[in-house]
This record gives C-alpha cells, structure tokens and sequence, in this order.
C-alpha cells in the first residue's frame, strides 16, 4: 500500500483531491492510501476543505521511501520549481490516472504525470514526467508531450505531433498533426497551432507565432 501526500491544496489540488477520494472510495484504487496534505500555506489548507492532515510545507518536508507525492499545481512555473524543490527532497512521485480515461497499452508515462478524468490518450504516445492532461484532453496516435508541460480542459494534441518542455496549452486549445509545438510556448484558449513554432512562443488567435520572453526560465 503506498502512501500518498497531496502537494498544493489550492483550486487543481481539490480537484486531484476528489477524483483521488472517489477512485479509492469505488474500489478502482486499491493501493494506495492519502496521508496527508502539503502546502507552503496553512492558511490556503484551512480554506481548502480537503479532508486530509496537514503535514507541511512542500518546500520542507522531509521524505522517506514509504511516500510518495501528487504535485497538484497547475501553473507551469511553479510547478517546475516545486518539482525541482521535491526531487532535491528525494520525494517519489505517483502518477495518477483517472478511472474514466482511456490509456492505450502501448503509452509510455513518466513519474509524476496527472491525467484528469475522460481524457484520452492514444496508442505510440509518450507522456514525459510531470505532465498535466486536464479533463476531457485528447493525445492522438504518435504524439509526445515533453516534461512538465501543462493542458488545460478539452486539449486536442492530434496525430504525431510534439509538445516540448514547460509548454502550457489553454482551454480548448488545438495542435495540428505532425506539428512541433517547442518549448517554453503558451497557446492561448480557443487557438490552434498549424505549424512549428520557434522556442518560448506565444500562439493565439488574435497574434499567431509571435516570440516573447522566456516566462518559464
């Protein structure tokens, strides 16, 4: 039985938190077990109404190798700092899959990888650690999505393309087939992008393919 700590109770952290209660509560979780909460704010706990010990800030606590960690943060900066911040802790990182998605056999996932409920991922993917898949996302055949990368409800990544590193997909954002999407890009909700994109990228309907500053270094 491995023994789980939610890390971050805001907003994304009560929602991991809930699909994780009733996965366990259905039986379709049978081995693991929430212990406890992490946040660098006792403050955001107490307001967050999880039903779970506080044990900490996530920045501090100390890890053994009977726990491991869901990294609940949904802002691609912060999220790649705590994971450095974790790692440095030797924290272990479980990947949580949600009961109603789909996951094809043959998908390579990392550690770390949250994906939210009726996503689809597809077969020859491969999701590298510390990726988000919010709810109802769709990974085509042949896609892979880079490390810590974030997509947020109702992402569409189609046929073999690629999502680099620290990329952040907004709702409903679209990435063509066969597309290179690079690292560091932001697509703004509702936009798709058609073609590759340089390094540090901003894609929206509104200004297509401009390069902006490097927000996530």
């Amino acid at each position: 039985m491995k023994k789980i700590l939610i890390a971050g109770c805001g907003g994304f952290g009560q929602e991991v938190y809930s699909y994780l209660a009733q996965d366990i509560k259905n039986g379709e979780l049978t081995d693991i077990e929430l212990v406890g909460v992490l946040d660098d704010s006792e403050k955001s706990y107490n307001n967050s109404g999880i039903q779970l010990p506080f044990m900490g800030s996530i920045s501090e606590y100390a890890f053994d190798s009977s726990v491991y960690v869901v990294l609940c943060i949904g802002e691609v900066k912060l999220r790649r700092k705590l994971t450095q911040t974790l790692r440095d802790n030797k924290a272990q990182f479980y990947s949580y899959i949600h009961s109603s998605c789909h996951v094809a056999n043959n998908v390579e996932i990392g550690d770390g990888v949250i994906i939210c409920p009726q996503s689809i991922v597809n077969v020859n993917t491969s999701i590298a650690s510390y990726v988000v898949i919010n709810v109802f996302s769709s990974i085509a055949h042949g896609v892979s999505i880079d490390e810590g990368s974030i997509l947020s409800p109702y992402s569409a990544i189609n046929g073999d393309a690629h999502v680099g590193k620290f990329c952040f997909l907004g709702t409903r954002a679209t990435v063509y087939p066969k597309v290179v999407l690079n690292d560091n890009c932001v697509v703004d909700s509702h936009s798709a992008v058609k073609k590759d994109t340089l390094e540090a990228s901003m894609i929206s309907n509104r200004t297509q393919y401009v390069c902006v500053p490097n927000r996530f270094s």
